[in-house]
């Protein structure tokens, strides 16, 4: 299980405020700024780990007001932050590859086996 601070919730609520975006309304001007309008309750869900971004163009895009409002200062938070975003999405990537595994390598048993 993840730690409490390697969360994405709690790097966006961290990176927002050092980014002196104190509000998730000021979030939300910044990044109608870079083309992107959502309400303020999504940011809400983000923050609280109710929901992650979806769209991988608005990750970067927060990854970019973060970093040019230098709160974001190495690589290495940028690919934390990105990979703590995805990791749902990896794991049912992961999941769907397990399952095709398991009946790439179960059919031919029962196959040989309907044969007797």
């Amino acid at each position: 299980m993840q730690s409490e601070t390697s969360k994405f919730s709690t790097l966006f609520k961290k990176y927002r405020l050092k980014a002196e975006l104190s509000t998730l309304s000021e979030l939300g001007s910044a990044l109608a700024e870079k083309g992107f309008i959502y309400e303020d309750s999504i940011f809400s869900h983000w923050q609280r780990g109710t929901r992650i971004p979806q769209n991988r163009i608005i990750l970067l895009k927060l990854l970019e007001i973060f970093i040019d409002r230098k709160s974001i200062l190495t690589l290495d938070q940028a690919i934390k932050t990105l990979t703590t975003a995805m990791e749902p999405f990896i794991m049912v990537l992961l999941g769907v590859g397990v399952a095709l595994l398991i009946i790439s390598v179960l059919t031919p048993i029962y196959n040989l086996i309907q044969a007797f």
